[in-house]
């Protein structure tokens, strides 16, 4: 299945910027519900075509540290905060508002979390539970871009992986310390 019709170099951005945004969602989320040490990457995945499906990847985690030692709702939030943010970041570019989403409707397609992402929530891929689909809600009211409280970190933290390709929260605490001197 062939993507929209954009110029190669373009797709590549938006690759990017998706998957910059996506982790960061996750990073943001799960600092939010109380994890430490937490480290977020992209990186480019040389062997696809860009034109056919996306270019870039990432991952985010706790290293050291199995979601399954997490309760329900923070391993939940944290492993639904990916595509919550990409859902985020279509709304502040206009696209569908994310407080009209209903996340019943969005959940239900397979292919809206990484296989990683519905593991961690604890559903097969396109099967959400009531629990998965609630915390998804709190987790958008917490990354809208219409007043979320943890917009502009989402913000800050996408364009951080954009600039270096990772960030950790040692990272992050060093760079927000230099700014509050």
């Amino acid at each position: 299945m062939s993507r929209r019709p954009l110029k190669a170099h373009r797709l590549m951005a938006n690759d990017r910027r998706r998957s910059a945004v996506h982790e960061a969602g996750h990073y943001v989320v799960a600092h939010h519900v109380g994890l430490r040490n937490v480290r977020a990457q992209i990186f480019r995945r040389s062997e696809r075509n860009v034109l056919e499906e996306p270019t870039w990847g990432g991952n985010c985690g706790v290293p050291w540290m199995p979601l399954s030692r997490l309760s329900d709702r923070r391993r939940i939030m944290f492993s639904v905060a990916g595509a919550v943010a990409e859902q985020a970041w279509d709304d502040y570019r206009g696209r569908e508002r994310l407080d009209e989403l209903c996340f019943e409707d969005l959940l239900i397609e397979p292919d809206a979390m990484s296989a990683t992402d519905w593991d961690g929530c604890g559903c097969l891929p396109g099967e959400p539970n009531l629990k998965l689909v609630r915390c998804a809600e709190q987790v958008a009211e917490l990354l809208t871009p219409h007043g979320g409280a943890l917009w502009p970190l989402l913000l800050q933290t996408s364009r951080s992986l954009i600039r270096n390709g990772w960030i950790t929260s040692e990272k992050q605490a060093a760079n927000a310390g230099r700014r509050h001197r």
